[in-house]
């Protein structure tokens, strides 16, 4: 059982007063929730909630175990922060000077990009020649034609 996810749909269970409310905020299947929560009363023998055709309501194990799975839940939120683990989700703002037509390409296709890392911005920049990346502050340029000798490292493409 993976004991962070069960403890993450407890308390959406908790949060929603609803199994199947939970289980579309989840999106996950009634049945997985019902699962979930059932391991979780397993795994700690002792049962979470009270279960009725009115509703759920905690027992007074829940009501003990509720603010501690919080906890637990803020933590490993925090670990994934601390650790960058967004799914090695990019995040920051990215400065790129590139030549017009190839600004234009790239334009088309980074809402797809930021779609997928939202916590990522991009600032594109439309310039034809080389400039002093340290005083600009560029992260990455990119032009087009024969590389000078640089101490840079350069790749070719083509």
């Amino acid at each position: 059982m993976d004991i962070v996810s069960a403890l993450r749909t407890f308390q959406r269970v908790v949060e929603t007063r609803s199994f199947s409310a939970a289980a579309h905020d989840l999106d996950v299947t009634q049945p997985a929730v019902s699962r979930q929560v059932a391991a979780l009363e397993g795994h700690f023998a002792t049962r979470l909630l009270h279960r009725t055709t009115s509703g759920l309501s905690l027992t007074a194990e829940g009501e003990r175990m509720l603010p501690m799975a919080m906890r637990i839940l803020e933590a490993v939120e925090e670990l994934g922060d601390a650790a960058g683990s967004d799914g090695a989700m990019a995040s920051g703002k990215v400065r790129l000077s590139v030549p017009a037509p190839l600004g234009l390409y790239l334009s088309d296709r980074l809402g797809a990009l930021l779609a997928v890392h939202p916590k990522l911005s991009v600032e594109l920049i439309f310039r034809e020649q080389s400039s002093d990346m340290i005083e600009e502050r560029m992260d990455l340029e990119v032009r087009l034609g024969s590389v000078a000798d640089s101490s840079l490292v350069c790749r070719r493409i083509g």
